[in-house]
């Protein structure tokens, strides 16, 4: 794990105690760490965490199944690192980090890995623990069956560190509001619009986590009117996380803004029956959208409109966008399914299904009606399939005059192992072409944005990297680029690669807090002045973040419009505009922005816990004038 200091490179790492691990474990006490890592690449962890660790549901109301969320974004960290597993099985007990001076933090920690002598292999063994690591650190307390620290390297973690490691907000916010209720996700999503017609701008904020007693993250919606009024929409159904995403729109075509709210985690039909923690055995993820038609009175919660499904694992909703597909000048409701498996193909096997992914594109009309329910499949004007299994088709959606792009980070080329990514290109419904990928597990078009003013596009791989170290390990990169070169290079070919399209711009975040932070995980061309936000909500300030009191804060960096710069960049901040850093640890600041008119954005941090720490990721959402 290599971290920059000044012109030169330390090995930072934490001490492995496996002789503490095979005491502590309950069960397979015979097995080193390695082999139990190596078997879950295999075949998954268990299904539960140990029961020890579960907080009793009626205790801590709105924690829900956030343990069994935090196991499997484990499994996916890790997935990468499959092909290692007969290296790890080799290892047997061998310890590989060992501390050099715990007093000293520019010295850290040294990998053994003298007779390791392929670097890959190194490289993987680093990123399957930082994957672990990153989870013992936030409360995953399960994950301590796996990994057992020594006191002394908890301690030091929990030290205070120098002052030049804690954040700073260079530009303040003019408000903040924060979430009701401990892990709730307040700020996951946000959008403006003007929901009652009276010109005043209207804010929809998603806590996808919030919940009751009983009625674990059924998620809501919270609306602040222009008029300083406020009101809560809760969602329907437990662990549905409504408001994981939201768009605005007029979908009904009466010339007030239109709410639409996903809950893409939606299992149950019942609406009123509860079902207890302890009897849940299944989660069907089908996934459900709900439409608030906006009125002089504001938006209608009682006359919902409703997309629905009964595709096991469709989990509608994962995207949201509005744009106009069929080019009538009027936007559109558009529905992404990245993590959809099932298929139109009936020739593919089951395996080859898996994470096709899919974009469900309902035309906005009067005919739309308050109360009305229709299908996803059996009821979208436009609808398309991810051509591949893991493809994660619909991930970003974007759309600019009668062209749509389509974001696919899993896509695999022929020649790849791993997966690049792809961008997807349509005219009014009708696929142009592929753009694919240079760069393995960079997840290349997680996010897609093209700007309305210029038509310049913005595509992002938040896992892209100069070390081979794990993708989760690299800083990430954004590129900009002509519509119209796109297109051009389209013409003669059905797929290309992105190195083959003359680029605008290639901001590479490589160095300092950048090296971990995911830069551009969110990526927004802002309509109200053109400019583009590019979000690195895992950016932490200091030299050794993972000793920083204050890790994945997150950062927002901003250039207008007319002053992008040319080439690549790799100094992002001496390059922007301007930069605000996140202030709350853990935060994730940048998973979501708006912008409602020029020279405000607001952006969400999720993660972050209430300014008198009492609600865990309560979650914030701050505004700022720029």
């Amino acid at each position: 794990m290599i971290w920059p200091s000044g012109h030169r490179y330390v090995l930072l790492s934490l001490f492995l105690s496996l002789s503490l691990l095979n005491t502590h474990t309950h069960t397979h006490t015979k097995q080193s760490v390695w082999e139990r890592v190596a078997n879950w690449l295999e075949e998954g962890p268990p299904d539960n965490p140990p029961p020890r660790r579960r907080r009793n549901l009626d205790e801590a109301q709105d924690m829900g199944d956030l343990v069994d969320i935090r196991q499997a974004e484990f499994v996916q960290s890790l997935r990468p690192y499959t092909k290692y597993v007969s290296k790890l099985r080799e290892l047997e007990n061998r310890p590989l980090l060992s501390f050099v001076d715990v007093k000293d933090v520019k010295k850290g920690l040294v990998l053994e890995s003298s007779s390791i002598e392929e670097k890959e292999v190194r490289d993987a063994y680093v990123g399957i623990f930082r994957a672990v690591l990153n989870q013992v650190f936030r409360d995953c307390d399960w994950c301590r069956e796996l990994v057992v620290m020594e006191s002394s390297s908890l301690t030091l973690l929990d030290a205070t560190v120098p002052s030049s490691s804690l954040q700073t907000t260079p530009t303040q916010a003019l408000k903040s509001q924060e979430g009701s209720r401990a892990v709730s996700y307040f700020g996951r999503s946000i959008v403006t619009g003007d929901f009652d017609g009276d010109g005043k701008i209207d804010t929809a904020i998603g806590a996808p986590g919030y919940g009751t007693a009983g009625r674990s993250q059924v998620g809501a919606a919270t609306i602040s009117y222009g008029n300083n009024e406020t009101m809560l929409i809760e969602g329907y159904k437990i662990r549905s996380r409504f408001g994981h995403a939201l768009t605005v729109l007029d979908f009904n075509l009466d010339g007030f803004d239109d709410l639409v709210v996903s809950a893409p985690f939606e299992s149950w039909d019942d609406n009123e029956t509860v079902v207890p923690y302890e009897q849940v055995t299944s989660f069907r993820y089908w996934g459900s959208t709900y439409v608030y038609f906006g009125s002089k009175v504001g938006l209608d919660v009682k006359n919902v409109f409703e997309i629905d499904t009964q595709d096991d694992f469709t989990m509608m909703g994962l995207t949201l966008e509005s744009g106009d597909v069929n080019g009538d000048g009027k936007d559109d409701l558009i529905l992404g399914t990245p993590s959809s498996s099932f298929k139109y193909n009936s020739s593919l096997e089951d395996a080859q299904s898996i994470d096709l992914g899919g974009v469900f594109v309902f035309v906005s009309t009067s005919s739309r009606i308050g109360g009305n329910t229709l299908n996803l499949r059996a009821d979208c004007d436009v609808c398309m399939e991810g051509p591949q299994g893991y493809d994660e088709f619909g991930y970003s959606i974007s759309t600019y005059e009668k062209y749509m792009l389509v974001g696919a980070p899993g896509h695999r080329t022929e020649s790849s192992d791993f997966p690049t990514g792809a961008v997807y290109v349509y005219e009014q419904g009708k696929l142009l072409g592929v753009v694919e990928g240079d760069e393995e597990l960079a997840e290349f078009g997680s996010q897609v944005s093209i700007s309305s003013r210029t038509g310049t596009v913005a595509v992002s791989s938040p896992s892209s990297g100069s070390s081979y170290l794990s993708s989760h390990l690299r800083g990430g990169n954004v590129v900009t680029f002509a519509l119209n070169d796109l297109i051009s290079a389209l013409e003669n070919k059905t797929v290309v690669s992105m190195s083959s399209i003359s680029t605008q711009s290639n901001l590479e975040a490589g160095e300092g807090g950048l090296r971990l932070s995911r830069f551009g995980t969110t990526v927004r061309w802002l309509k109200s002045d053109g400019s583009l936000a590019i979000a690195a909500p895992m950016w932490t300030k200091g030299a050794i973040p993972l000793l920083s009191k204050f890790r994945e804060a997150g950062s927002v960096y901003i250039w207008s419009e007319d002053n992008l710069p040319s080439g690549s960049v790799k100094d992002i901040e001496k390059s922007c505009s301007n930069v605000i850093h996140g202030s709350f640890s853990h935060g994730r600041f940048g998973l979501s922005m708006a912008s409602p008119n020029s020279g405000v954005l607001l952006i969400g941090s999720p993660l972050a816990d209430s300014s008198d720490g009492n609600l865990e990721m309560a979650g914030v959402v701050d505004t700022y004038q720029l």
